[in-house]
């Protein structure tokens, strides 16, 4: 009975390690995803105000994709 117990106790122990070790792994990608997210969101406000001013508007004031 002794054995069965230290067995599963093992397996908890082996399975509580692996769960904090993935907890940790996903909060860091988390983390990372919400600051290259800031980042690509300025980046892409920048070039979309640099291609609105260089790109050239019909007669009636628009832009070629709106029609």
């Amino acid at each position: 009975m002794s054995v069965l117990t230290m067995i599963f106790a093992q397996h908890g122990v082996q399975f509580f390690i692996r769960l904090m070790i993935y907890l940790v792994l996903w909060s860091l990608v988390l983390i990372f995803r919400v600051i290259n997210r800031k980042k690509t969101q300025k980046r892409m406000a920048v070039r979309t105000e640099y291609m609105m001013a260089h790109t050239e508007k019909s007669a009636d004031g628009k832009y070629p994709w709106e029609l």
